[in-house]
């Protein structure tokens, strides 16, 4: 419960979004510089990250009510889901970029789909399942590949962008929270 509060207090940006590190100046305490590591610019937003803050925001909710993580849950789920593309997969990274680093992350939608149901789940608002509904829709029709010798379940899946490390790939977590999605309901 005490790390999701320091996620909360360190890494939700007051509009929702996530930052994926906070640098803490030792003297003030005071946050003296964010990064994202594979992120174009170290104040964007890298959409697996912000994902992966929803579910484990999420989790903690299940096991503990508190309405000011609830609340961050919701802004964090709707910086996510204001930020999707028309397909409902998010580029690997939020925001305004170059064409070269519009790649799609099929991770981050299964993580965010995830977690976006099981926020419905716990809090009654339905619009989240419906998201996340339309996201898990959008991964099985466009991202799930049918050729049995490829080595995953979803194509398109990006690591690190800035840095090439399995820019289009499957992923593991991509995978592993894709099948938890197609089991959640």
């Amino acid at each position: 419960y005490k790390h999701a509060q320091a996620i909360l207090k360190l890494n939700v940006r007051n509009d929702g979004s996530v930052r994926e590190q906070a640098i803490i100046d030792p003297e003030t305490g005071e946050i003296s510089k964010e990064r994202n590591n594979g992120a174009l610019r170290d104040s964007s937003t890298i959409a697996r990250v912000q994902a992966q803050t929803l579910v484990g925001l999420v989790e903690t909710l299940k096991h503990r009510q508190d309405e000011e993580m609830l609340k961050s849950s919701f802004e964090v789920a709707d910086f996510f889901t204001h930020n999707l593309p028309e397909d409902f997969i998010p580029y690997y990274e939020f925001g305004e970029l170059p064409q070269e680093y519009r790649k799609k992350d099929s991770s981050a939608a299964a993580i965010g789909a995830y977690g976006l149901i099981d926020l419905s789940r716990i809090s009654g608002v339905q619009r989240f399942a419906d998201v996340g509904r339309q996201i898990r829709r959008s991964l099985i029709t466009k991202y799930l590949s049918a050729d049995k010798s490829y080595p995953g379940l979803l194509k398109h899946g990006c690591f690190n962008l800035k840095k090439s490390y399995y820019a289009d790939n499957s992923l593991i977590f991509g995978d592993y929270y894709f099948v938890k999605l197609l089991n959640q309901e």
